[in-house]
Parts: structure tokens; sequence; C-alpha cells
């Protein structure tokens, strides 16, 4: 993303630039490259309010998880029936107040997440949350998440007799999926389930892809492009089957840079340490995951023709707040320069807490497309 410097220099950090027209046009690109693919936003990789009033003018729904996501999403006006709660492991208390709000679409992965949801006597529509092959995923969810697909019909079959409205399955593929084959075969076995479930009688026809879209972190990553194409191509010959897709990190990841400065440089076993006014607790906690990290940094405002590698740390007194590899920066860093991590708008505030007295980045938006 590109960005006002004079905003850079202007605003103390730590702060999250967010560019919200970068979000906009990652919606339509989606729309434009999967046309035949409802597109809807996983609210929790980046769920401010400005965020969900541009993603609410593109998408036709949300994936929410929890009352709290519920409520931020009624409060900004966004109509119950835009809402699906695909948490598959609910307490009847978030179920029974999901449907009072007018919640009518839920997700499960069980007989006893059905018998929840009967007890509201609604004809609620259920999707079956299924496990798919996610090894090749930065972020694996199959083993926390999903039935086994050969007991997908049954329960759907249960789910009718239940009196509820079994509308389909939801598969998620493991976040930041790079891999092509692993779009294929899912799908492909998507569609597989619900034409078993329809010989035996259920009247389900929809399948929710979930999310798992490539966001560009590393030059040579596999890009939406690509993945687009492998989608289409296995939902070609599945006309009468509606398919809806989740992305959270695609739609927000790029938007978004955050700026630290640089509080202290020090040498220490040999390496160059520099300490940020945000580190892991603040905003990095999700990268930990990745390897290697997903933010590359950059020095804003400085250049030299020779670089070196840096241990960067955060600000807090924990030993854990250092980040998980050596960053390559230009050799003449200092005190009070900025640290930029570009394409950092998903899963990295929302991971952030005040431990320690040290507050999670300030949001700063901007849009360039008005």
């Amino acid at each position: 993303m590109s960005y006002n410097s004079n905003l850079n220099t202007q605003t103390p950090t730590p702060f999250m630039l967010t560019d919200l027209g970068v979000i906009r046009n990652h919606c339509r690109t989606f729309k434009r490259l999967m046309p035949k693919i409802e597109l809807s936003y996983a609210m929790k990789a980046y769920p401010d309010d400005q965020v969900l009033r541009v993603v609410g003018e593109e998408v036709s729904g949300f994936d929410a998880a929890s009352i709290g996501e519920i409520d931020k999403l009624l409060n900004i006006g966004v109509d119950p029936a835009r809402i699906a709660f695909n948490n598959p492991v609910k307490s009847q208390q978030n179920i029974d107040e999901a449907v009072q709000k007018g919640v009518v679409k839920f997700t499960f992965q069980s007989r006893q997440e059905l018998d929840k949801l009967a007890k509201s006597g609604k004809k609620l529509e259920v999707f079956a949350r299924v496990k798919m092959d996610d090894s090749h995923s930065v972020v694996p969810l199959s083993t926390k998440f999903g039935c086994a697909p050969e007991d997908v019909t049954e329960l759907l079959q249960y789910a009718e007799r239940l009196g509820l409205a079994a509308k389909g399955i939801a598969f998620h593929v493991g976040s930041q999926q790079t891999g092509l084959n692993e779009w294929t075969s899912a799908i492909k076995n998507g569609i597989q389930i619900i034409r078993n479930a329809q010989k035996s009688g259920v009247k389900a026809d929809m399948i929710n892809v979930g999310g798992g879209f490539p966001a560009q972190y590393h030059k040579g990553d596999t890009t939406f492009k690509q993945v687009a194409e492998q989608v289409n191509a296995a939902i070609a010959d599945a006309d009468d089957i509606k398919f809806i897709a989740e992305p959270g990190r695609y739609l927000a990841a790029e938007s978004s840079m955050i700026i630290t400065s640089v509080i202290g440089k020090e040498e220490r076993g040999g390496k160059t340490w520099l300490f940020l006014d945000t580190g892991i607790f603040q905003a990095f906690a999700g990268a930990l995951r990745f390897k290697p990290f997903p933010y590359p940094p950059y020095c804003q405002d400085k250049t030299s023709e020779s670089t070196k590698d840096y241990v960067l740390t955060g600000p807090t007194c924990d030993s854990q707040d250092v980040f998980p590899e050596e960053m390559t920066l230009p050799d003449n860093v200092g005190v009070g320069d900025k640290i930029c991590f570009p394409n950092s708008g998903a899963y990295t505030v929302v991971y952030g807490s005040d431990f320690n007295g040290f507050s999670v980045p300030k949001r700063v938006f901007i849009d360039s497309e008005r």
C-alpha cells in the first residue's frame, strides 16, 4: 500500500495505517475473478467498524463467531439475515441470544450441537462443518473443527428430523492455503458429499468453501488469481450448487501496515538488537505461526547500500517479546527511526493486548479511492 509520508511523521507511533480502498478493491477483485461464488467476510480478521462498513457495501454476508461479533455488526446496522453464526460449537445461551437477535444461519459439527439448535423451536438454516485436508496451510484448522465426511449425510438427516433446514456443508482448507491441489480436492469432495446427501433425500444444495485465500506476503507466494482459476475449474460442472466463500485474510491483510519507532539499539551477544515501541504482545502474536516472518519490515526514509541482520524486540519486560527471526534492514538504523511492517492488516492488532501497560497500535484510516 502507499500512503502520505507526512502522516507517518505527524502521527505518534505505534499505529496501524489502513487504506480502506484496498479492502474495497480486494472485494471487487474477488467477485470479478470468481463470479459464481457469493462473497462474505470473516470479520475476525479485522473487525473495526470502518472496515465492516466498507466491506458491508461489497459483500453479501458476514461470518461471525460470537455474540460479541454479532452485536458489533448489528450496532452498525447490518441485517441479522446477513450474519452466519459459524462457530461450530456454541453455548446454549449464545445460540438462544443469537436467535433472539434474528440470526437464522448456523454451522454445526455434531449431533449435540444440532440438539442445542433445535431447542430454539425455529427452522434455522444449518450447515455441517466438514473436515478437509489442510495439512499444507500455514494455519491448519481440522484438528479442532469439522466432522468426518462420511458422517455428513446422517447429520443432515438428523437435522431435518429435528425440524431444522439442512442447507449444506461448510469447510476450511486452512488459513493462508497456498497449495492449489488442496482447493480442487476439497471442492470436489464437497460436491460429492452434497450429491450423497441429496441421494438420501436431504435437500442440501449449498457449499461454503470458507476462507484460506492467500495474501501476498512475499514475492513468489501463490496468487489469488491462481487460486481463483483452480476454484473456478473445480465448480464448473456444479451449477446446481450454490457456493459461498468467507475470506478474511485475503480481503484485509494487504490493506494495512504497522508503523513503529526504534526506542533502543544495543549490542547483545554479538548481535545488534533494535527495541521497538510495539511488539509480539501488542500486534505480532499471529505471525509466530509463520516461517518466514510474513511482514518483512523496512525503515522509513532510511537507505543504505549496506544492510545487516537485526534482532527485533518489543517494549515489554518479557523475554518472549522477541521477533521469531532476525530481520534485514539498513546498517545505519538508529533510535528514532520508523520501522514499517507492510501487509499486516489481518490477524495482528486483533490479537493484541495491553500487556505490561503498552497499548495496541491505534488505527489510522485513509481511503485511496475517495
